[in-house]
Formats: structure tokens, C-alpha cells, sequence
């Protein structure tokens, strides 16, 4: 599963309901084929709430959307630090509605890469 990291650079859309988001990130590698013209990546799924300059990296799948082109359809937050808060990737962002309406199980397991994570699964698979 492709991974990505970098720092938030605008937040796009934001559902508070259900943490559904659409945010551009400039990629701390260069990602050429999958890269808008001004050098941002676009992720959406369920994220932590996020502001501009926050550090990320995530785990997903490239989708091509019709409309907005390449995406990044996000399925683990692997690291989220707030900007400037030097959390190394504790659980900001994460609030009370986000764990008791949109998280219905978490797994936690840990990936070849060595890295701990928590992957969000609300269809319980």
C-alpha cells in the first residue's frame, strides 16, 4: 500500500459529522506522476482535524477522480503532528465525536515498515 508524508498545506473540505476530508499536501518526496501543478498531492478520507503546516503520513490507495484528478484515498493515519506541537504522532486532532461517530472499531497493529498504528476500520473488516 502506498505511503506519503508531508505538511498540510490547505485544508479542501472538512465534514465534522463524520471526519471525512479533503486536504492538499506538499509531499516531503517529490511524487511526479500523481502531483498537481504546484507540486501538492490531494488525500481524502477519514482525518484527524488538520490545519496548514501540520505534518502527516498516511497509508491509501491513488484514485483517479473524474473531476479533481489524482487522490489519494487515505485508509491509515500513520502520523499526525500539529504544527509545531511536537507530538510525534499522538492522537491530536482526534476529539470525542470523532471516536464515538465515525471510529466503530480499532485495530492495532504494526506494519512490516516497523511502524505502530492505529487503523481506523468502521465497516469491520
Amino acid at each position: 500500500m502506498p505511503l506519503i508524508s508531508g505538511r498540510v498545506r490547505r485544508v479542501i473540505f472538512r465534514n465534522d459529522d463524520n471526519g471525512y476530508t479533503v486536504v492538499k499536501i506538499t509531499p516531503d518526496n517529490p511524487q511526479p506522476d500523481v502531483q498537481d501543478a504546484d507540486g501538492t498531492v490531494t488525500l481524502v478520507g477519514s482525518l484527524p482535524s488538520l490545519n496548514a503546516n501540520d505534518s502527516i503520513e498516511v497509508e491509501g490507495e491513488w484514485v483517479e477522480n473524474a473531476r479533481f484528478g489524482m487522490q489519494m484515498q487515505v485508509s491509515v493515519v500513520l502520523e499526525h503532528d500539529a504544527a509545531g506541537s511536537g507530538n510525534g504522532g499522538s492522537a491530536s486532532g482526534i476529539g470525542q465525536e470523532d471516536i464515538s461517530g465515525v471510529v466503530e472499531r480499532i485495530t492495532y497493529y504494526n506494519e512490516e515498515n516497523g511502524y505502530s498504528v492505529i487503523k481506523i476500520d468502521p465497516d469491520g473488516k
